[in-house]
């Protein structure tokens, strides 16, 4: 049986975005999707890399919790980012939404340059 091709929702671009002290994403997937899997990616822009590399963390809004569960965390705005969710139907409302934070880890703001994308039922 061929694997599905995966389907990639728009990137939303984070060009300039200052993190202070964070910034949310939400995404949009077809409602009462039930995901097999959730890969969020992140790729570095073409702007000039920022002179402030604080680190951010990246957290996923649970639906099941109410919490806010930490994903990953990069050392710099600039670094490439592929990270699957477990559990990944835990980060889907029901109206398809799911929420990406990102949050400064360091006492200054940090800025942020390149896309995030999530890819529905994909493997890295």
């Amino acid at each position: 049986m061929p694997q599905p091709v995966p389907t990639y929702f728009p990137g939303l671009a984070a060009t300039g975005i200052s993190l202070t002290p964070y910034a949310d994403f939400r995404y949009r997937l077809p409602v009462g999707v039930r995901p097999q899997s959730l890969l969020l990616s992140h790729s570095k822009g073409n702007a000039t890399p920022p002179s402030n590399k604080q680190p951010f963390d990246v957290l996923a809004y649970n639906v099941q919790t109410g919490a806010w569960d930490h994903i990953a965390t990069l050392a710099s705005p600039s670094d490439a980012l592929q990270q699957s969710l477990q559990n990944p139907s835990s980060y889907v409302g029901p109206a398809g939404d799911v929420a990406i934070r990102l949050r400064s880890s360091g006492a200054a703001a940090s800025s942020l340059d390149g896309v995030f994308r999530l890819a529905l039922n994909s493997t890295k």
